[in-house]
């Protein structure tokens, strides 16, 4: 898996961010004439070109190059779409005319993104391979084809799947055909919005390499491949979500430990921790009560999205180990000289619940659990906007705080990190509130999510995701996972989203 060395291997990249004209080649000088007047619109990073089906006059054309010319190599493209209409032949990306043709990306009359390779003239010695999954319109989705010759198969990806393969152990025919792009010689035209199509030659995109570009629907722009702002540098210390194939809802044997039913049936549901270091890599989230999984698909979700929805009461999260032992502890997540704290929630309309001496409401998101001391992430009301808060105990004589104004039902990433002489407290991209304060006194108290110090203060919302690190970032990681929180939130349009790749072997 390498998008950097997908990217070395890129011959035309057009990123479609023009008002107008030519598409522009931003990897070398392969600029594609607009053959009609190709509008803009929306695109998925930035903007798009608005194709319309017009029967011919549709899309752009590039010069035929030997950067094209595939013949026995591995070749992959890539494409972002968002149709405006469905059920007939879509060309994405061709070399092609009317008489001969080497490579079609497109989207067939039964809606499946379609790669097809062509070994001689005349349209002869075909390998074609169709996704499984179907386009949609309205949607953006992410296209790819392409011909593995060390494996000796094409291959069609839809939004980050699997890729669905068929034999072809021929070479591509290279012939004198130019680009095409959004139509072909058959008035097979697109009709929808178009962006970031990379032509790349000597390199086969893998299965783990379409999940990535994806990003659980948020998407990684060209201009990213190469490891700017990539999540996978970074090493977090835990990191959760409800949305890991194979990990989620398994049954353990932990008697003593745990209560409740889950919404499943499952004696105990588990949260495993996918990226945690080997000092807690046994640990695990298991659910008190019975948090409702939401799966995608349902009218406030979009597909392959998960999330957890607690009921203001007796639901909450705690960590231990999977073999039944201790309960985990902030000792086991943070570091006294610096740490990072993130995580994604919505909570209801009216979830706002009282905490345990009747007065200050607050809805605790992140708390030490019965230790209740040193480290408190809480949603309260009171006079004003409601607000999300951090307190900490540093010293006998002294409390850390601070606060930053939120809206019950909206979802919101927080980031909370102490870089050794102050404490940071954003919401999504906005600008951290801080404050100088010295270490936390201790990190005891056994990890809780959702519910508050001596069970009291429940949360009642949506959790989404959550995450640690053991030291605070630097400013350059800080802008990497803003930037990534920032895009799961305008992809996910307003549920929770769901993880984030991240940590050595992603």
């Amino acid at each position: 898996m390498s998008l950097a060395t997908a990217k070395s291997n890129a011959k035309a990249g057009y990123l479609l961010g023009e008002a107008s004209g030519s598409a522009l080649d931003s990897v070398d000088s392969h600029d594609a004439a607009d053959r009609g007047s190709t509008g803009t619109a929306a695109g998925m990073f930035g903007n798009g070109r608005d194709l319309e089906k017009t029967g011919g006059t549709n899309g752009f054309s590039v010069s035929d190059h030997a950067d094209f010319e595939m013949a026995d190599n591995d070749f992959t493209i890539v494409a972002w779409y968002k149709p405006e209409s469905l059920g007939a032949f879509q060309n994405i990306v061709a070399k092609a005319d009317g008489s001969d043709g080497s490579y079609f990306l497109l989207s067939s009359s039964a809606d499946k993104v379609r790669i097809r390779v062509f070994a001689s003239s005349g349209f002869g010695g075909e390998g074609t391979a169709s996704s499984t999954g179907t386009l949609s319109t309205g949607n953006w989705h992410l296209m790819l084809g392409k011909h593995d010759a060390t494996n000796n198969v094409v291959g069609a990806s839809l939004n980050g799947a699997a890729f669905d393969t068929t034999g072809h152990s021929t070479a591509s025919y290279q012939g004198t055909m130019g680009l095409q792009l959004g139509w072909d010689s058959f008035a097979e035209d697109a009709d929808g919005v178009l962006d970031e199509v990379i032509i790349i030659q000597g390199y086969a995109f893998t299965d783990a390499d379409a999940a990535m570009l994806w990003q659980g629907g948020g998407g990684m722009p060209f201009s990213e491949w190469d490891g700017t702002n990539d999540l996978t540098t970074l090493t977090p210390t835990a990191h959760f979500d409800a949305s890991d194939s194979g990990r989620l809802f398994t049954t353990q044997a932990a008697s003593g430990q745990h209560t409740g039913t889950p919404a499943d049936g499952n004696a105990v549901q588990v949260w495993d921790n996918e990226y945690s270091s080997s000092s807690i890599a046994d640990l695990a989230f298991h659910y008190v009560g019975a948090p409702d999984y939401r799966s995608g698909g349902s009218a406030t979700m979009k597909s392959g999205l998960s999330e957890l929805d607690f009921d203001g009461s007796t639901d909450y999260m705690i960590a231990y180990t999977q073999t039944g032992g201790a309960e985990k502890t902030w000792a086991d997540f943070l570091d006294l000289d610096g740490w990072c704290l993130f995580g994604a929630f919505r909570a209801d309309t009216g979830g706002i619940t009282q905490d345990n001496t009747g007065n200050n409401r607050y809805l605790n998101h992140i708390l030490t659990g019965d230790d209740g001391a040193n480290l408190t992430l809480y949603l309260r009301s009171g006079a004003g906007s409601p607000k999300i808060g951090f307190v900490a105990a540093v010293s006998a004589a002294y409390t850390a705080s601070l606060e930053v104004d939120v809206s019950e039902n909206t979802t919101y990433y927080y980031i909370l990190r102490y870089d050794g002489t102050k404490y940071y407290l954003s919401v999504n991209s906005g600008t951290e509130s801080e404050i100088t304060a010295g270490q936390i006194d201790s990190l005891g108290g056994d990890v809780r999510i959702g519910l508050g110090h001596a069970s009291s203060a429940a949360f009642a919302g949506r959790f989404g995701e959550w995450g640690s690190f053991d030291y605070s970032l630097s400013a350059g990681n800080l802008t990497t996972l803003k930037t990534y929180l920032d895009r799961w939130l305008t992809a996910v349009a307003g549920t929770v989203p769901r993880r984030m790749l991240m940590g050595v072997g992603v």
